[in-house]
């Protein structure tokens, strides 16, 4: 074998060890992505809320939307909430929910803050 030969086939291994190389670190970086990945739905979360934007409105205090779904019937979902009227501590809320198997209905309600607790009115 001649030098020519010799640098042909050093260059050919030395081009397959780095296209390999780079094959894992591309395996590798893609693997650490999509385990970093917790994207919610709107793509800025990355913590569960138990709050669901698209169907509440911001507006409405998080002490009022943790009354509403501690205090709610338990074989219903609520599937809508609109702010009819808002004053000072007196909120006016339509509250649409469905049940199972096809029971829909939606209900003024009136909530009062004293304080940080909610009551219904």
């Amino acid at each position: 074998m001649n030098i020519l030969n010799i640098v042909k086939i050093l260059s050919i291994r030395e081009i397959k060890g780095f296209a390999l190389g780079l094959m894992a670190l591309m395996v590798v970086g893609c693997t650490q992505i999509e385990q970093g990945a917790s994207q919610g739905p709107t793509g800025g979360l990355r913590h569960p809320s138990s709050r669901e934007s698209y169907l509440i409105p911001p507006e409405i205090p998080p002490s009022l939307i943790d009354y509403l779904l501690v205090n709610k019937n338990p074989e219903s979902e609520i599937v809508e909430i609109q702010v009819e009227s808002v004053s000072v501590d007196l909120w006016t809320l339509k509250i649409s929910s469905e049940a199972p198997p096809d029971q829909t209905g939606s209900e003024l309600r009136r909530f009062l803050r004293s304080g940080d607790t909610w009551s219904e009115v």
